[in-house]
């Protein structure tokens, strides 16, 4: 294959979606790893593993990236890219996969991303959008607010996972 640039966009039934850009062979690669994923495979430490259970790919992938301390979960392999919205979608995705707590306080997200390396003012203004694009959902107002990750947010959280242990 050359180097013309090409465009794949593929929308799965359960919400999972895939969108790339670049060389043929960029794509084909990048489709394929997509599927895999889809399909309950990870890597690890580049080898690809295939995962035999749910619960171990939870294990396998969020003890490596997150790791929780007193109810606060922080990003234990750094990533300089990794935006704050990014960052608290793989905590609350993390701290559901190990703990299995459907929803984190403000204040201990707020506290997660300070211990992980990354700063921010106000939450409440980097996870607007998400709440808008539903992966995440927030209860509750002011100080007294919690959010809660919907299977769309996991579906993004687990892909920049793995994104930050390939690189």
């Amino acid at each position: 294959m050359d180097d013309k640039k090409a465009k794949l966009k593929i929308k799965l039934p359960p919400g999972a979606e895939f969108e790339a850009e670049g060389s043929e062979d960029f794509i084909l690669k990048e489709k394929e790893a997509f599927l895999k994923i889809v399909n309950g495979e990870t890597w690890q430490n580049g080898a690809q593993q295939p995962l035999k259970t749910k619960e171990e790919d939870h294990s396998q992938i969020w003890q490596l990236i997150v790791a929780i301390d007193k109810d606060i979960p922080y990003i234990i392999k750094k990533n300089a890219a990794l935006k704050p919205y990014e960052a608290a979608l793989i905590l609350m995705a993390g701290q559901r996969a190990l703990k299995a707590v459907e929803e984190i306080s403000a204040i201990n997200l707020s506290k997660g991303l300070k211990l992980s390396g990354l700063k921010t003012d106000r939450i409440d203004r980097e996870l607007a959008s998400l709440i808008k694009e539903n992966k995440i959902s927030a209860f509750g107002y002011k100080r007294s607010r919690s959010y809660k990750i919907n299977a769309k947010g996991i579906q993004d959280a687990y892909l920049k996972a793995l994104e930050i242990m390939r690189s």
